[in-house]
């Protein structure tokens, strides 16, 4: 090895300890600026990109903690997990299914719109369209599908073949083919839904 490639070698690594120390430094300085300057500010980082702002849509984690910093509900929970008042200041049930709320006055929106009761029927009635997604509208769907599959495949299973079952009773015997029954059906949905999403993908 020549002078010249031990001395280069040498300014390399002497090159990358100083840079890396000026990075740390850097990011040192960098860390202790922003701290001086957030004193009063607190910065939170998301998990992900929050897909959607609208107040009435459940679009995950990352949008709904997004929202809690700049949206309020006609109630809330406090401290001690009790209701308290946001944009409503006083409620009552009225019977089973109707409560009164008496909305805070001088609230207004970021665009200056006041708060009203017609902006409030507006946002239930978003909320209960068929298109929303609003209260896990399509997680509960999900769910009550797989109860009704299981319901299905329970009625038509009889448990008459558990004899060719060792120590397993008639009943059961007509759950363990209401499980495989459903094994298959939801696997024959769930092969559909894909090939039916890859061919319209590809028709576009």
């Amino acid at each position: 090895m020549t002078n010249d490639t031990r001395n280069a070698s040498a300014l390399s690594r002497r090159g990358f300890i100083g840079a890396g120390a000026a990075a740390a430094f850097a990011a040192t300085s960098v860390a202790e600026r922003a701290a001086a300057q957030g004193r009063d500010r607190l910065v939170f980082a998301l998990s992900s990109y929050p897909p959607s702002l609208r107040p009435w849509a459940n679009t995950g984690t990352a949008a709904g903690t997004a929202k809690c910093q700049f949206l309020r509900g006609l109630l809330s929970y406090g401290p001690k997990g009790e209701i308290r008042g946001e944009l409503a200041e006083s409620w009552r049930s009225d019977g089973p299914t109707t409560w009164t709320l008496r909305l805070r006055e001088g609230v207004r929106f970021h665009d200056g719109e006041a708060l009203t009761p017609d902006v409030v029927r507006r946002s239930f009635e978003l909320m209960q369209d068929e298109k929303s997604t609003a209260s896990l509208r399509g997680a509960l769907v999900g769910v009550g599908s797989l109860v009704g599959i299981v319901l299905l495949c329970y009625l038509i299973s009889s448990g008459s073949d558990y004899a060719s079952y060792k120590n397993i009773s008639e009943s059961g015997s007509r759950w363990v083919s209401t499980g495989l029954n459903a094994t298959y059906i939801i696997t024959l949905i769930a092969a559909g839904t894909v090939l039916y999403s890859s061919l319209h993908r590809l028709g576009k």
